[in-house]
């Protein structure tokens, strides 16, 4: 069965209002499925984009859509600037909307390396939308981006104390990694994984936890089904590289890690530009080009 969503009504009419509203929520739904799931962004991203356009064309002074544009200009089409517009004129349009605080500062601000900026909005998300166990890890991930490590961590064992599900562990067990306690962040990563879905960016983590424990095989078993999986279904490159990276493997990381800038890799973004485990990567004269590639400033 197919829902089509009806351009042509009375604008006042109580379903011209639910029209726009769907076109926004559909072009949300788009932008999250490759962050979440295996899918393609090709395609996903260009139909999130028509969708948000549509909610716009039916209302131009709807605030969701320009939040989905920035998060696309970010996240697939490197146009930070248009981005940042895009992000702009959606608070501006309602500034309490706290998802739209959360996109801005993960999506844009650490990115291109407003780490300031960043934790402001973090803050702000939180502010906004106290119980959401997932603005409450990302504020603790942009603490971590930030280099407050012990903050982070302590912020972060407090989120698991409310909810032990799968975000704050996953959270928590990088900036372990970070800190050089790779044993200590394996329990926590495994714990982080849901058991059906075994989502690729939290097996990739796991994976270079394991390796960097000692623990090689399981790296490598995890590695292997990543790449089986591949053969089938699309699976980010970069998180590919995540797991080569934490095998020692230079040269193929950077093989994987040149491919998701082919296919406009949305993971890019967080298991390489925000990702300080890979900080040393990015300052590699490979890694700089890959910056230089996403537009993005080459001293991050």
């Amino acid at each position: 069965m197919s829902v089509v969503l009806r351009s042509k009504a009375d604008p006042s009419s109580a379903d011209f209002k639910a029209n726009q509203i769907a076109h926004a929520a559909l072009a949300d739904v788009y932008i999250v499925l490759p962050l979440w799931t295996d899918v393609p962004p090709d395609q996903t991203y260009p139909r999130a984009k028509a969708a948000a356009l549509t909610a716009l064309k039916l209302d131009s002074t709807l605030a969701a859509p320009f939040a989905a544009l920035g998060d696309i200009s970010a996240m697939y089409e490197w146009d930070w600037a248009a981005a940042d517009r895009n992000f702009r004129r959606s608070l501006a349009l309602d500034p309490n909307n706290a998802n739209t605080h959360h996109w801005y500062n993960e999506d844009y601000l650490v990115p291109i390396g407003r780490l300031r900026d960043a934790l402001t909005e973090a803050r702000r998300a939180r502010e906004l939308d106290p119980l959401s166990v997932l603005i409450n890890g990302v504020y603790g991930q942009t603490l971590y981006r930030a280099g407050l490590l012990e903050e982070a961590a302590a912020h972060l064992r407090g989120v698991i104390a409310l909810d032990s599900g799968f975000i704050a562990s996953g959270f928590l067990g990088t900036v372990y990694l970070f800190q050089g306690r790779a044993p200590e962040a394996v329990p926590l990563l495994e714990r982080a994984i849901d058991p059906v879905a075994r989502p690729s960016s939290d097996l990739a983590l796991l994976g270079y936890a394991y390796a960097k424990a000692g623990r090689r095989r399981n790296a490598e078993a995890l590695h292997r089904e990543l790449m089986e999986r591949g053969s089938k279904a699309y699976v980010s490159p970069a998180h590919i590289a995540l797991v080569t990276a934490g095998l020692g493997d230079t040269n193929e990381t950077f093989g994987w890690l040149r491919r998701a800038v082919e296919t406009h890799d949305p993971m890019l973004v967080y298991a390489f530009v925000n990702e300080p485990l890979l900080k040393p990567f990015r300052r590699d004269p490979r890694g700089v080009a890959i910056l230089r590639a996403m537009r993005l400033p080459e001293t991050r």
